[in-house]
C-alpha cells in the first residue's frame, strides 16, 4: 500500500503577462515539474516553446521526469488564463 506522501501532488504554476523564460523555468523547478533547469531551457529555445509563453495557469498532474523514465505520459492543462 502506498501513502498518500508517495504520490506526486499536481503543480500549479502561475505565468504572468512578461514573464521570461528564466521565470518560468525557476517556477517549474520550484514546483519539481522540472529537474533540470538548465537542460529545460535549452529545449524550450531550441524548439521554440520560448517564443510561446502565454500569461495563466498552469496544472500539471505529474513530473516531467515521470514521463521520461517510462511511467504513464505527464499532463498538463490551462487552468486560467487570468493573470
Amino acid at each position: 500500500m502506498r501513502c498518500p506522501t508517495d504520490t506526486p501532488l499536481p503543480a500549479q504554476i502561475r505565468v504572468e503577462q512578461g514573464d521570461s523564460l528564466a521565470t518560468v523555468t525557476h517556477k517549474l523547478r520550484d514546483q519539481k515539474v522540472i529537474s533540470n533547469g538548465f537542460l529545460f531551457s535549452i529545449w524550450a529555445r531550441l524548439s521554440g516553446a520560448d517564443k510561446k509563453i502565454h500569461p495563466g495557469l498552469y496544472r500539471f498532474e505529474t513530473s516531467v521526469l515521470a514521463a521520461r523514465s517510462g511511467s504513464s505520459a505527464w499532463s498538463w492543462a490551462r487552468v486560467s488564463s487570468k493573470p
